[in-house]
């Protein structure tokens, strides 16, 4: 089936089709939450207060935890300046209905806010829910012992966030929304997966000098993303709008909760897919400006109405990209990485790469290959002759 394959897939540049799930829907589960206050030996403050979102049974405050589904990923979110637990509601039960319990810390909200303090109450409030999750405790098995957190920040939270990665190892990938630059610990040495959400019309944190500056700075994380929200201001992640701008705030929230979904849902679930919505031609439909950093590259692949869509996530400093397509799987060490597709007879695409960091593609292929079984992967390849391949791709036609 090899020879098909190459005779029948002829290349071409356009337009890659859309998923048929966006991140920014709400997700399969129901959403519950409760307000918890607590001391705790990590904490700034003497009680912490938090609000958590949790997958449930059923939706409103208190439900019961839907256990069965669990464990699922912690998650914390750091609010920011003089802004209220509440306030981002809409965003964390979101999170939730995706399948991640939610810890949002409620203190340092007031006029007199202390970033640092911010952070180590986050990081009390992460280390508290996760024990609340052993046997006999309030949401026992709703959360991964052990496993690695994932923090989500706005505005000074962005900046809060950076002194609890800094803090606690178990940080493993982050979320900025609209973050404040005040030269945070830690930015050049974070070596997880990063999302920077900037927004055009930000007039209290310009994307130029805080934003922007976050994402210069990431040079140690594999894969990092700067995607400015087109005409939305500085406080699209809240729950209602707070300043007029150019775009309306409920589609500027929208946008927030798809990166924010989609990146913690291609992170930490493994549904790398869903950067073809982040930082690929599909994101580039909506009012998102988006550049990708991916030291380790992405690809996406997608099928439908006669066309193979591939897309790679990777340096906008690299010369080219390559896809390949095969029916065949191999095993074969290279400098790259792991080979997993068999070259001989395979579809082969070279592309130059683009300076923000992503390409897409779409091969038509004849009606005579649909339901056919295709492995697919990519390289990423930098003018010095260094790179890396991405995972391989299982899908059918």
């Amino acid at each position: 089936m090899l020879l098909p394959v190459r005779a029948l897939l002829l290349a071409c540049v356009v337009s890659v089709p859309a998923l048929a799930q966006v991140p920014e829907a709400p997700g399969p589960h129901a959403v519950g939450w409760d307000d918890v206050s607590f001391t705790h030996p990590l904490s700034a403050n003497p009680t912490v207060t938090a609000r958590l979102y949790y997958p449930a049974l059923s939706a409103g405050q208190g439900t019961a935890p839907d256990t069965s589904a669990g464990p699922f990923p912690l998650v914390g979110f750091l609010h920011g300046y003089f802004a209220f637990v509440d306030y981002y509601d809409d965003v964390c039960t979101h999170l939730a209905s995706h399948g991640f319990f939610v810890a949002s810390v409620a203190t340092e909200s007031g006029l007199f806010m202390s970033i640092p303090n911010e952070a180590k109450d986050a990081r009390a409030m992460l280390t508290w829910t996760e024990a609340q999750a052993l046997p006999g405790g309030s949401f026992d098995g709703m959360v991964a012992q052990g496993a690695d957190w994932s923090a989500v920040g706005h505005s000074n939270g962005g900046a809060a966030r950076s002194h609890l990665a800094s803090a606690e190892p178990r940080i493993a990938r982050l979320v900025l929304f609209e973050p404040n630059w005040l030269s945070p610990p830690g930015v050049t040495s974070f070596a997880g997966p990063v999302m920077v959400v900037g927004a055009t019309e930000d007039t209290i944190t310009p994307t130029g000098s805080n934003a922007a500056t976050y994402f210069a700075n990431l040079q140690a994380s594999p894969r990092s993303s700067y995607v400015q929200v087109v005409g939305a201001g500085h406080n699209a992640s809240l729950d209602f709008p707070f300043g007029a701008t150019s775009l309306p705030h409920a589609e500027a929230h929208a946008m927030h909760r798809r990166l924010a979904a989609g990146f913690l849902l291609a992170e930490v679930k493994g549904e790398l897919q869903q950067y073809e919505l982040l930082v690929g031609a599909a994101a580039e439909l909506e009012p998102l400006d988006p550049v990708v950093r991916a030291t380790q590259p992405v690809l996406w692949v997608s099928s439908g109405a006669g066309h193979l869509g591939m897309g790679l996530a990777g340096r906008g400093d690299d010369a080219f990209a390559l896809l390949a397509v095969s029916t065949v799987q191999t095993s074969l060490p290279t400098a790259f990485g792991q080979l997993g597709v068999d070259l001989g007879g395979a579809l082969l695409k070279v592309v130059a790469m683009t300076s923000d960091g992503s390409v897409d593609l779409s091969v038509p292929f004849d009606p005579a290959l649909a339901g056919l079984g295709i492995f697919t992967q990519g390289l990423r390849l930098a003018a010095d002759g260094s790179g890396a391949l991405t995972a391989v791709v299982s899908s059918t036609l």
